[in-house]
């Protein structure tokens, strides 16, 4: 185990680097200078935000679906596609049909579970509220 560091002066600043070696493994923890400089190389484009919110909204599946087709082929592609659309559409007439006449899916939830219902659907709405706020406010800085 060997332990080497670094000081120096430079412009009044004390500049302290340190590298550790164990096993043949070394770590280099930079300066101060060294992490200001890589965090200003590092920045992200706004275009980079956008895409890269675009792809959690939408989901890394939907965007995989031609990588998938390739390596599964047309014909196996198709029918699991199918399936899939099968599943989603009857999902979504089940959800209409226990909805009924309710406006909203709080009030189904409340109607099938009267104490705690709606404040389940109310912190479902807020926290996918506050997920895309958090998301428009990371796209605008």
């Amino acid at each position: 185990m060997k332990l080497n560091y670094l000081i120096l002066l430079n412009e009044g600043q004390f500049i302290v680097s340190f590298k550790f070696e164990l096993h043949g493994l070394t770590i280099r923890l930079p300066n101060a200078a060294e992490a200001d400089k890589e965090e200003e190389d590092s920045k992200i484009s706004s275009t980079m935000i956008v895409f890269n919110t675009w792809n959690a909204m939408i989901g890394c599946g939907t965007v995989t679906v031609p990588w998938a087709f390739q390596q599964s082929g047309i014909i196996l592609g198709v029918l699991i596609t199918a399936i899939a659309c099968l599943f989603a559409f009857i999902t979504n007439y089940l959800l209409v049909r226990v909805a009924g006449k309710d406006t909203n899916f709080s009030d189904t939830m409340h109607r099938y579970f009267p104490s705690y219902g709606w404040p389940i659907s109310m912190a479902c709405f807020i926290f996918n509220f506050y997920v895309g706020i958090i998301l428009f406010y990371q796209v605008l800085s």
